[in-house]
């Protein structure tokens, strides 16, 4: 999509080229990565990208800038907040598809774990005492997946609780994900603590379920993985009853109170 992209920009920059700025290399891969291989949607944000008026840089540099009218102390510390985020991330290009993903999509990229295909010598090998631990690098990020779901972290891992044993095929590997599982309950069960370390535990469950299953350790380890549908945890259910039994106790001793 690179090349085509590129082909547009300089035959556009011949026919126009006092009207347009064609963008440079980095923002092409920019528009190339936001379009997720849409080529039409890629047409259309280099198509604005290239107005001398509202350039990529311009765009960015404005978002980041904000409104500096603005003096209530709530939207100052959102604006702060907001900055600080986008400093170590790449801004997505105009025009660019939504980069959430469905929570099963999500949950098969973990389950799933596939992982990149790689050189023989491209990373050192582990010493001999840790080569159980040797694994291939992951295609996908476990933190981002679990942000582009838009769930917490805590209901995200009810979710691979429910679904991750029928994806290992050794007991010890099972067990080995169901302690990662108990850590980050562990890691969780403090109230006050909670809405800051659930997210911890979203990446300690996911990465720990990803690196337990030995039988996708390597990026050639394929077999024997078809279609598992996934469910919804039994949790919600069991909760459900619990509050329906609290509220049937409480009423039965209002009554044996008034009697």
């Amino acid at each position: 999509m690179l090349k085509v992209l590129n082909r547009i920009a300089t035959i556009e920059a011949n026919m126009n080229g006092e009207k347009i700025d064609v963008p440079d290399k980095s923002s092409m891969e920019l528009i190339c990565k936001g379009c997720s291989g849409d080529v039409r949607s890629a047409i259309n944000s280099l198509q604005f990208s290239s107005l001398k008026e509202s350039s990529l840089e311009n765009n960015m540099r404005s978002q980041r800038k904000g409104n500096s009218t603005l003096k209530c102390d709530l939207l100052s510390k959102v604006k702060k907040k907001c900055c600080n985020s986008l400093e170590g991330l790449e801004m997505q290009a105009v025009g660019g598809k939504d980069a959430s993903i469905f929570l099963f999509h999500a949950l098969g990229k973990i389950l799933y774990c596939k992982r990149e295909q790689i050189m023989e010598f491209a990373y050192p090998s582990l010493p001999p005492h840790l080569s159980e631990h040797e694994r291939s690098p992951l295609l996908v990020q476990p933190e981002d997946v679990i942000e582009k779901s838009h769930m917490r972290g805590d209901l995200f891992n009810l979710y691979l609780h429910q679904n991750y044993v029928d994806f290992f095929f050794d007991i010890e590997d099972l067990v080995r994900a169901s302690e990662y599982l108990s850590t980050a309950d562990l890691l969780c069960s403090n109230w006050d603590a909670r809405p800051i370390l659930r997210e911890y535990g979203a990446s300690v469950v996911a990465r720990g379920v990803m690196h337990s299953n030995r039988a996708r350790a390597l990026a050639h380890h394929k077999g024997g993985m078809g279609f598992r549908p996934l469910h919804k945890p039994q949790w919600f259910l069991i909760s459900k009853k619990v509050i329906i039994l609290q509220i049937e106790k409480m009423c039965l001793l209002s009554i044996q109170v008034h009697i």
